[in-house]
């Protein structure tokens, strides 16, 4: 995959830049995209994905309409940091919206989702944590280490990873290292 950047224009229009920097349009003729997309949402970000569905269902072009939403709400800076990268990381940002800050019915729901991992918030608090020693870990927590270690048993179990290695790429992949 290669690396993708969205932005909206000053018009309001989608534009996807591509690794090369070539411009254009992001449309319903997006297709593979917008499959693609379409399924990470449903997976990575279940609460966004089932409030779209409320929302664009009734529609024809429903799977576009979901991904151009949350595309709008997630990626519209124009940056440097590609929006999808080459291995197919997101990189969400924080998009100006005049409805934030309390108006906004969406707003860390569709708006700045929270990722779905499974895991229980002690959990994902301590995979924030992976990259410094497990005593560091228990003590923070104010737990043994011998619990601090089965927190990251049952992390890996969950997330079928097999080392702390795939660990800490598994949380900078999905933005949860500290």
């Amino acid at each position: 995959m290669k690396s993708i950047e969205f932005h909206t224009d000053p018009f309001g229009e989608d534009i996807i830049v591509s690794q090369g920097g070539a411009h254009r349009t992001f449309s319903e003729k997006d297709t593979e995209l917008i499959k693609l997309m379409y399924a990470e949402i449903e997976t990575m970000y279940p609460d966004a994905f089932n409030r779209l569905q409320e929302l664009y269902s009734p529609s024809a072009d429903f799977r576009y309409l979901v991904v151009r939403r949350f595309v709008k709400c997630n990626f519209g800076l124009a940056d440097e940091k590609p929006d999808i990268d080459h291995e197919g990381n997101w990189n969400l940002e924080k998009v100006k919206c005049p409805l934030r800050g309390g108006f906004c019915c969406d707003e860390e729901v569709i708006c700045s989702p929270k990722f779905n991992t499974g895991l229980t918030s002690r959990e994902t608090e301590i995979l924030s944590l992976i990259n410094i020693p497990v005593k560091e870990i228990a003590n923070k927590f104010f737990i043994s280490i011998s619990t601090a270690e089965n927190h990251i048993a049952n992390i890996k179990k969950k997330l079928n990873l097999g080392n702390n290695t795939e660990l800490t790429q598994y949380a900078i992949k999905h933005n949860i290292l500290k």
